[in-house]
C-alpha cells in the first residue's frame, strides 16, 4: 500500500526525540509498503533554530522513507502563540502537499490536533482510510495543567478533537489507559486499538564507558539521577530542583538533559538556589542517549499533577527501563502501574520534593536493591515492549483497517 504518514515532529536516530514514527515507517517498508512522511522542518525537542530545510518544502529519502519537510515558519519554543501559528501554517501547507500524494491510507499522529485537517482532506479526496493516533489526550492535558486557558482556543481544540475521533476509521492509542479513556467518552471500542511505544533494545548498548561519559558531562562520582526529555510547563521540573536543594549535602547529583520553553526559568532557579548538585545538558541524538543513561543510576519520570497524565505512556520511561535504570515516577495511573507491575522502581506523590528526595536517598543507600529494580524493569521491557513487537502490531493494525474497506 501507499501510506501517507503525517507527523509534524518526525525524528530520526540522528536527532533528539522518540523514534516511534521512524521505526513504524521503516517496518512498513521492510514488508513491501511505500511510506511518505509529511513533517515540519523545525525540531520539537530542541530550541536550536537550525531547520532541516532552507526552502518552504523539501523532499528527501531517509533509509527508504520518503520524507517531505515543510517549513512552518514559527518556532515551537518562543511562546504559545508562536507554537499555535506553527500548527496553523503546517496544517495548510501539508493539506496542499498530501493532495498530490498517492494514498491507500493516511495515518496522522497527534498532538497537535491540527494534523487531522490535512489527514481528513487527503482521505476524503483520495477515498482512503484515515487512522488517527493519540499520544496525549489533548486539549484536556493542556487545560488541566494550566497551559491552555483561552476559551476560544479551547473550544476550537475540543471541536478538532471530536472531529478527529468521529471522522477517523480507526483510532490508535499509545497506552491502554488512553484507549480506556476514549471508550469512556463514548467512542466505539471496535475502532480503538492500542499500539504502545517500544524500546529500541538494539540501541540500548553504550558505546562509551560510564567514566568517559561522566567526564564529558562534568558529572561527579556518586549517584546520578537523570531526567532526559522536554523542559515544558507540564513536566513540573521545579520539583526536581526543590529535591536537589534538600539533597545538596548528599552524594546524589541530578542531570537534566533536554530543552524546552521552561529551560531558562529552571536555569535561573538553580542559580538562585546555588545548586552545585545539578547539571543541565543540551539534548543529544537518540543514538547517544544510551551512553548518558548508562552513566546514570536512576531515571526520573516527572510530570505536574494532572488527572490527564493517568493515561499516558512516555517513551522515555521505556528507554530508562530498557537501559536497566530504576525508576522514580511522581504521577499515578497507567505508567505508574507499569513500573509497579515490572517491579522496576518507586512511585511517589506528585509535586512533592520531599517524597522524591527520600526515594532517591533510598536508592543511593541500597545500590544492590537499586540494581535489582533496574534489571527487573529491563526484563519487563524486553518481554512486553520491545520495538520489534510494537512495530509489528502497528503494521497489523494498519493492514487490518485498510483491508476492511
Amino acid at each position: 500500500m501507499n501510506l501517507v504518514y503525517i507527523h509534524q515532529y518526525f525524528e530520526t536516530p540522528n536527532e533528539f526525540g522518540g523514534l516511534r514514527s521512524y521505526k513504524n515507517a521503516l517496518h512498513m517498508i521492510e514488508h513491501g509498503h511505500q511510506v511518505t512522511v509529511v513533517s515540519g522542518a523545525s525540531h520539537y525537542h530542541s530550541s536550536d533554530s537550525v531547520k532541516r530545510t532552507s526552502k518552504w518544502i523539501v523532499r528527501e529519502t531517509i533509509d527508504g522513507i520518503h520524507v517531505i519537510w515543510i517549513d512552518s515558519i514559527f518556532s515551537s519554543h518562543r511562546s504559545f502563540f508562536s507554537r499555535f501559528l506553527s500548527f496553523i501554517v503546517f496544517m495548510f501547507l501539508s493539506a496542499a502537499v498530501v493532495l498530490r500524494l498517492p494514498a491507500d491510507a493516511v495515518y496522522a499522529t497527534s498532538p497537535p490536533l491540527t494534523v487531522i485537517v490535512p489527514a481528513f482532506i487527503a482521505s476524503f479526496f483520495k477515498r482512503c482510510k484515515l487512522i488517527f493516533e493519540i499520544r496525549d489526550i489533548w486539549p484536556e492535558s493542556a487545560v488541566t495543567t494550566g497551559v491552555l486557558k483561552n476559551r476560544a482556543v479551547i473550544f476550537i481544540a475540543e471541536w478538532l478533537e471530536w472531529f478527529a475521533y468521529y471522522q477517523s476509521d480507526a483510532l490508535v492509542a499509545v497506552s491502554a489507559g488512553i484507549r480506556d479513556a476514549l471508550v469512556e467518552r463514548g467512542i466505539d471500542p471496535a475502532k480503538c486499538f492500542v499500539v504502545p511505544h517500544g524500546a529500541d533494545l538494539d540501541l540500548l548498548h553504550p558505546q562509551n564507558s560510564r567514566e568517559q561519559v561522566r567526564k564529558r558531562l562534568g558529572l561527579p562520582d556518586g549517584f546520578v539521577a537523570t531526567y532526559a526529555g522536554t523542559f515544558g510547563w507540564a513536566n513540573g521540573l521545579e520539583t526536581v530542583l526543590d529535591a536537589a536543594e534538600r539533597l545538596r549535602e548528599s552524594t546524589i547529583h541530578f542531570l537534566l538533559i533536554g530543552d524546552g520553553k521552561e529551560k531558562n526559568n529552571l536555569l535561573e532557579k538553580a542559580k538562585e538556589l546555588k545548586l552545585s548538585n545539578v547539571t543541565f545538558a543540551a539534548p543529544v541524538p537518540k543514538r547517544e542517549i544510551v551512553d548518558v543513561l548508562a552513566a546514570s543510576d536512576a531515571g526520573l519520570m516527572i510530570l505536574r499533577d494532572s488527572p490527564t497524565f493517568k493515561t499516558v505512556l512516555p517513551n522515555k520511561l521505556l528507554d530508562y527501563m530498557g537501559c536497566g535504570l530504576p525508576i522514580v515516577i511522581n504521577f499515578s495511573g497507567f505508567s505508574a502501574g507499569l513500573v509497579e507491575q515490572a517491579g522496576g522502581g518507586a512511585v511517589v506523590r506528585p509535586n512533592d520534593a520531599g517524597a522524591l528526595s527520600e526515594a532517591l536517598s533510598g536508592l543511593s543507600e541500597q545500590p544492590e536493591a537499586a540494581r535489582q529494580l533496574g534489571e527487573a524493569g529491563r526484563q519487563f521491557v524486553i518481554d512486553h515492549y520491545s520495538r520489534e513487537r510494537c512495530v509489528s502490531l502497528f503494521r497489523e493494525v494498519v493492514e487490518k483497517v485498510v483491508v476492511a474497506q
